[in-house]
């Protein structure tokens, strides 16, 4: 059961990998077959070396047919049999270094490939995906799992290595002594599938905990960074500091227990593979005398390769149960769907005219109850929206739909008679999303400079410092430039954490005002500034030269002054919408 499931991921593995790797793949097996080969052929130059040393006369005999060794002196084939040895040695040698070096070469190429598409995957996913899925999960799954699908891949391609090793050197051994290596290589694989048997299934169980512990070791890891306030305020840090220890402590408690598993047989078997050759060894010796001690030679050098090969394919095995459900969970990951913009001149939305939401109905997975209920409503281009209702009334979640990041389970979304969410059209949606600036609550902020903030995922080389500047100037942060030495490239940490909660949110609006597009939708955005300030702002976003559609969320009513219509929310529905006073 365990070992078919083990066959299934390698064999999705790689069925989702792309053509060029399944080449690379392809190649590197042949490579490993060369390796083997030779292999083979250096343990038949050890056997010719050792016994040029005992009994020259019979290494002519074996070869006269070559023509090598025929009417030279002892001391001659002695020399021609060492330098056959040392060119098989060197080329073996060489070969391995190389099968390594392209191994590496391989496992980081793949790597990349699983990355990149996972990480793409992701974040190509529609909003509800990212509602229903944890950011630890999504964070173990990009960082611990895919660690997890390299050491799998990596312990794979040792497998291979070993085997094709392996393989090759039994191969060898039986054409120097049939009985010999038959007596050893069915004790040591008896006794290799005994253990293999009874301690896959623990290493598989593991696995499991391991990889549960990880995401709670991560998960503790973030709860504590973002409460670190409170953590300091209530002097908390023994509680956090308690469930990280006992995460860390399952996590690596599971990975040395798997460790132990898997390495131990080979100290086991060094000595067990050691005495059986010895045994063996004697068996034949009182058979054929002296005759036997090349054969011995030869076969303690094989011995020396075969058992570390053997002891790998033993220890990559069981790793590959160690690491199959990380893998699966990265395979999963692969399989997922999105539909990548493909936005042609025919199916562009341009906003002209009016955005009509008719009987729009939305409900939650998994939830019994709409979030949202016959929502009807009328938007003119150029019109001030103001949006208030207490929390939970779905102001929020109608934002959501309104923007194209998530679907209603019932109704549409016309913009200039276009619907948005037009299954045979997902076009308009993609192009519909290209129309908005949303400025949230809480802003997302890089540990980068003010500039690169404001014109956010904009490379250097295309940004407009005039539009830079104008934004600063609209989004009132003039001051806080003044305040470090006029300096518009000044860092403003992780998160933020050296701007107030007000600065922040104009550099999200200054943000808005830089990209300059025709919908502007303020999210509780201006809850942090002072009246004033607040007033100052709304009033530049209401005066700038390209007249903007804006809809502001608020539960301040000073912020929602100068808007043309408030909508208030209720339980869902719209309880009224109110022209120009509130």
């Amino acid at each position: 059961m365990h070992r078919t499931n083990i066959i299934n991921s390698i064999y999705n593995l790689y069925r989702n990998i792309d053509f060029k790797r399944k080449l690379q793949l392809v190649f590197l097996i042949i490579f490993n077959l060369l390796n083997g080969i030779l292999e083979f052929i250096t343990l038949s130059s050890a056997s010719l070396f050792l016994e040029s040393l005992i009994n020259p006369d019979s290494v002519i005999k074996k070869l006269k047919w070559t023509n090598l060794f025929y009417e030279y002196t002892t001391a001659n084939i002695v020399l021609n049999a060492t330098l056959i040895f040392i060119l098989f040695i060197t080329l073996s040698t060489i070969l391995r270094i190389s099968n390594l070096w392209i191994s590496m070469k391989f496992r980081v190429s793949l790597l990349v490939y699983l990355e990149e598409k996972i990480f793409k995957n992701i974040i190509y996913q529609e909003l509800d995906y990212h509602i229903n899925t944890s950011s630890t999960k999504i964070i173990n799954d990009l960082t611990k799992n895919i660690d997890k699908a390299n050491f799998f891949i990596e312990n794979l391609l040792s497998l291979i290595t070993c085997i094709i090793l392996s393989i090759s050197l039994v191969i060898g051994l039986i054409n120097l002594s049939f009985s010999i290596t038959v007596f050893t290589i069915t004790v040591l694989s008896i006794l290799y599938i005994i253990i293999g048997i009874i301690t896959s299934k623990k290493v598989k169980i593991y696995g499991k905990y391991e990889l549960k512990s990880n995401q709670q070791f991560l998960q503790i890891i973030q709860e504590s960074l973002g409460a670190i306030k409170e953590i300091i305020l209530r002097r908390k840090h023994n509680f956090f500091l308690k469930k990280y220890n006992e995460a860390s402590y399952i996590s690596r408690k599971y990975q040395g227990l798997s460790g132990f598993v898997t390495t131990f047989p080979r100290y086991l078997f060094e000595g067990i593979g050691l005495i059986v050759i010895g045994i063996a060894g004697y068996i034949v010796f009182s058979k054929m005398g002296t005759d036997i001690i090349p054969l011995i030679g030869t076969f303690a050098l094989g011995a020396q390769k075969l058992l570390p090969s053997m002891q790998t394919v033993y220890r990559s095995w069981q790793l590959l149960y160690f690491y199959d459900e990380g893998l699966k969970r990265i395979l999963k990951l692969i399989k997922l769907n999105y539909r990548e913009p493909n936005i042609n001149k025919n199916k562009k939305i341009k906003f002209r005219k009016e955005i009509y939401i008719k009987n729009l109905f939305f409900k939650y997975n998994n939830s019994n109850s709409y979030s949202l209920e016959n929502i009807n409503l009328l938007i003119k281009k150029g019109e001030n929206i103001g949006i208030m209702g207490i929390t939970g009334s779905g102001k929020t979640t109608f934002i959501n739909i309104l923007m194209g990041l998530l679907k209603p389970s019932e109704g549409s979304v016309y913009v200039d008679g276009k619907n948005i969410f037009e299954p045979h059209n997902i076009e308009y949606l993609f192009s519909w999303r290209k129309n908005i600036n949303h400025v949230p609550q809480k802003i997302y902020l890089t540990n980068s400079t003010l500039v690169n903030n404001i014109a956010l995922g904009i490379s250097k080389s295309q940004l407009d410092f005039k539009k830079i500047n104008f934004s600063i100037r609209k989004s009132c942060l003039e001051e806080l430039v003044k305040q470090r030495n006029n300096d518009i490239f000044l860092l403003v940490g992780e998160d933020g954490v050296k701007l107030s909660g007000g600065q922040k949110q104009r550099i999200g609006i200054a943000r808005a005002i830089y990209n300059d597009l025709d919908i502007l939708i303020l999210d509780e955005s201006t809850n942090a500034l002072d009246h004033d300030t607040e007033k100052e702002i709304m009033q530049n976003i209401y005066n700038l030269p390209n007249k903007k559609t804006t809809i502001t969320i608020s539960h301040s009513k000073s912020a929602l002054l100068a808007c043309d219509k408030i909508i208030e929310f209720r339980k869902g529905r719209i309880y009224k919408i109110t022209s120009k006073k509130i």
